[in-house]
């Protein structure tokens, strides 16, 4: 299992080399309209030179921080609820069921212009849309896995007598836990996504800034050299997630045998 890991990661490596070089390629042989399309080699010049003075760097961390406040938020509120609507409470799955299907088929950018009226560009408006966009993808994967979970469980957790609260904590959420950071996982890409699109509306710093400035004013290379920096920034956060997912994880199951 793991050879066929690790030869599908070394071919995964090997089609990204060919692609970056084919890239190279094409543009210096002046197949393609460097104008449009720069050479990979000058667009990690730029990188370089975005990096060279630490402003990047400070776009980045605010960045960053705009997105995992999300996150955090949409974790803190999506968890919760989707314990209650899997099946915790029936009282509030009827309840809250119709409201959340409604809620979740707003569009986040045309409620981001609504967000704009009430509280104005700033930094509270960006984590609010960004933990909007968050909530659902994590919210609808809890539910899966709470009404997923095996009736066995419930039952012994019936049979222990255990109150909502201890259900939740030693049964529902450990049971789900697989389904829940995938939805982690989910909305972290959301966060990143929503960011960018949040600071381009309307923002004066982070990366979604930075790429509106260099359109403006015809800095192609500073372009292309941040969406590779975005998607360097995507790969790093879900490498980290699925290292703790897999800790998580792995930790649950020495649980269960322990018990």
């Amino acid at each position: 299992m793991n050879i066929k890991l690790n030869r599908k990661k070394f071919n995964g490596f090997i089609v990204i080399i060919v692609f970056l070089s084919l890239w190279e390629i094409v543009t210096r042989l002046g197949l393609v309209n460097t104008m449009l399309l720069p050479p990979l080699s000058e667009i990690l010049v730029s990188v370089d030179g975005l990096t060279a003075n630490g402003g990047l760097l400070k776009h980045v961390v605010l960045s960053m921080g705009r997105a995992m406040g999300g996150l955090v938020i949409a974790i803190l509120l999506a968890i919760p609820a989707g314990v209650l609507l899997g099946g915790l409470s029936r009282r509030c799955q009827l309840v809250l069921e119709p409201v959340v299907e409604v809620l979740s088929q707003l569009n986040p950018f045309i409620l981001y212009h609504l967000i704009l009226i009430f509280m104005g560009i700033g930094e509270i408006t960006k984590v609010t849309i960004i933990a909007w966009a968050c909530i659902w993808p994590l919210l609808f994967s809890t539910i899966t896995g709470v009404c997923n979970i095996d009736p066995f469980l419930i039952k012994c957790a019936n049979v222990f007598k255990l109150n909502r609260w201890q259900m939740a904590v030693k049964i529902i959420i450990p049971a789900a836990l697989p389904q829940i950071m995938y939805g982690i996982r989910m909305s972290a890409s959301y966060s990143l996504f929503m960011l960018i699109a949040a600071e381009m509306m309307g923002g004066e710093s982070g990366l979604g800034f930075l790429i509106v400035f260099s359109q403006k004013f015809y800095q192609v290379r500073n372009v292309y050299a941040l969406v590779i920096v975005i998607a360097l920034l995507g790969l790093i956060v879900d490498k980290i997630l699925d290292i703790i997912e897999r800790r998580f994880l792995s930790y649950s199951c020495q649980e269960d045998l322990n018990a």
